[in-house]
């Protein structure tokens, strides 16, 4: 109860490249830190995101992710407003994609691949997250680009690997982290 009464909204509208509003299922809106929670957009691309000061550590800021349901665009805004109403433009995204394998060499399937921001937040959760196939193969769609993110990759009966993935290049719309074992 205390939580929620120090709980504000974030508010703002999601534009697409060409300045037209982006709603309904077509994308995911989620406020970094955050516990778990995401919106989507209404059909003229308004949102609004319950946030809280309490889930950041001091002097860390606040962030809006925006991922479109077909990988293509994407966004990451800071919050430097909370009590105003945000406007956030899609743009190109990139993936992350990469192989999973065992010790022996052997395609690890339905191993998990998840994507947070590489900065301590004081509860990491992911941006994104993908399993990978009966080859081992994943890929993460929708990343927006401007930082480093951390790719959790995991998978039972195996340890966990954390490994960083710079998404500064934005002539490059894939970041390949080749195979990773897992042991």
């Amino acid at each position: 109860v205390e939580q929620l009464a120090s709980a504000a909204v974030i508010r703002g509208r999601v534009l697409d490249p060409n300045n037209k509003p982006v709603g309904g299922q077509a994308a995911r809106v989620t406020v970094l830190p955050m516990i778990s929670y995401g919106v989507e957009p209404n059909s003229q691309g308004y949102f609004e995101v319950p946030w809280s000061q309490e889930w950041m550590k001091e002097g860390q800021p606040a962030y809006v992710v925006v991922r479109d349901h077909w990988g293509g665009v994407a966004s990451m805004v800071e919050i430097r407003e909370p009590t105003g109403v945000m406007t956030i433009h899609l743009e190109p995204a990139l993936s992350i994609k990469g192989r999973v394998l065992d010790p022996n060499g052997r395609p690890i399937p339905k191993a998990c691949a998840f994507v947070s921001l590489s900065t301590e937040f004081k509860c990491r959760v992911p941006i994104a997250a993908s399993e990978t196939n009966d080859e081992g193969r994943f890929v993460i769609k929708a990343i927006p680009y401007g930082c480093a993110y951390r790719l959790s990759i995991r998978a039972k009966g195996y340890q966990t690997c954390q490994l960083t993935a710079e998404a500064d290049d934005r002539s490059k719309r894939t970041v390949d982290i080749g195979e990773t074992r897992l042991f």
